[in-house]
């Protein structure tokens, strides 16, 4: 388990409702909670170590274009889980990372699931998985989070053709093997072959002899 610095963020107690609406504020609080609990990002962000790494799975803006924001709302939510993992059930960063899932959550109940699945699927080819510093990645979370906030809850994208695999370049090592396989695949057919036309044996006491065969 991680050790890292805690300090516990105070949640809105009105999260869910603003969720749904967008404009309810919390009882003898002034400004968008939303835009207040995003801001608590950068104190979560500062409790966990600069140079730790974490895992993202993400689709690119130039490739997801206007569905960008629908297509990382899942995958930062499953991030963040295995992040949370990370700390203890007490801990004040599980705690303030628990209030990001369940935002993520309840941004996902505004849009239409099954659209959104089947748009995932049909992207799946262009999503990429990386680990990302502290800071890229809170600032993805932050950027997703806000991005939503000001973007249509209907949506339709058509995924541009997935990308061509490239083979890797054959180093001399592996060139040399194939080499040999594919000699050794010869040899195993000329045997078969010779065999069945009954020259196995003369061909054995002197392949030089072999002659082909129709």
């Amino acid at each position: 388990m991680v050790h890292m610095k805690e300090a516990k963020i105070g949640g809105c107690a009105c999260v869910l409702v603003l969720l749904f609406s967008g404009l309810v504020a919390c009882s003898g609080v002034f400004g968008s909670p939303l835009t207040d609990d995003v801001a608590t990002l950068d104190t979560l962000r500062e409790n966990i170590p600069k140079d730790y790494k974490i895992r993202i799975r993400y689709i690119s803006k130039d490739v997801g274009g206007t569905c960008w924001v629908h297509l990382n709302l899942f995958p930062v939510e499953s991030s963040l889980k295995n992040l949370a993992l990370k700390f203890g059930n007490l801990s004040a960063n599980r705690e303030n990372i628990t209030i990001f899932i369940t935002m993520l959550q309840g941004l996902r109940f505004t849009i239409d699931n099954e659209e959104l699945e089947s748009t995932m699927q049909a992207f799946e080819c262009h999503y990429r998985s990386a680990r990302w510093s502290t800071r890229r990645y809170f600032d993805h979370i932050k950027e997703v989070l806000v991005t939503f906030a000001s973007t249509p809850r209907q949506f339709y994208c058509t995924p541009p053709p997935c990308p061509t695999p490239t083979a890797p370049p054959v180093t001399a090592e592996a060139s040399s093997m194939l080499q040999r396989a594919t000699a050794a695949e010869q040899w195993a057919y000329l045997s078969w072959r010779y065999a069945r036309l009954g020259a196995l044996d003369g061909w054995m006491k002197d392949p030089s002899q072999i002659t082909a065969h129709s």
